[in-house]
C-alpha cells in the first residue's frame, strides 16, 4: 500500500489552520519547521537552504527516454499535441540528454527543458490526448 500523508484529511485541515504567522513571521520564512526542528538539526541546515522536490526526477527520466522519445513521435502525428507543444525541440533536447543529472545551468543546450520543463510538459501533452482522444 502507497502511504500519502498530503491525502490524510486530518493533516491538510491541521495545515489550513495554521495561523499564517507558522509560515512566516517578521519577515522570517519558514518559521514552523524552524521552531520544529531547532535542537533537532544544526543551525547551518535551517539557515536558507530549501529543498529540491523530485530531485531524483533526472534519474528517473534518463531510464524512461526509450519511452518518452516514442511518446514525443506520437505526439508529432497528433494535431492536437503538435499544435500546443514544440514537439521539435522537445526531441532535440532528447537526443542531447545528459546521462547525469547536470549540476550547471549551462550544462545542456536546452537547459529549462532538462531541469523542468520536459516533466510540465509531459503532463500536459498527456492531458491533451486524454481530453480529446480518451487516453
Amino acid at each position: 500500500a502507497v502511504r500519502d500523508p498530503l491525502r490524510d484529511r486530518r493533516l491538510a485541515e491541521w495545515c489550513v489552520g495554521l495561523p499564517g504567522e507558522a509560515y512566516w513571521h517578521r519577515g522570517r520564512k519558514r518559521r514552523l519547521i524552524h521552531e520544529l526542528m531547532r535542537n533537532r538539526f544544526p543551525p547551518e541546515m535551517l539557515a536558507g537552504v530549501s529543498a529540491v522536490q523530485a530531485a531524483d526526477r533526472h534519474m528517473r527520466f534518463t531510464g524512461a527516454m526509450p519511452r518518452i522519445r516514442e511518446e514525443m513521435h506520437e505526439w508529432r502525428r497528433d494535431p492536437e499535441v503538435a499544435g500546443r507543444i514544440d514537439v521539435d525541440r522537445l526531441l532535440r533536447a532528447i537526443e542531447t540528454w545528459p546521462a547525469r543529472t547536470p549540476t550547471a545551468p549551462n550544462a545542456h543546450p536546452d537547459p529549462g527543458i532538462v531541469r523542468w520543463d520536459l516533466y510540465r510538459t509531459l503532463a500536459v501533452g498527456r492531458f491533451i490526448r486524454w481530453v480529446h482522444r480518451g487516453y
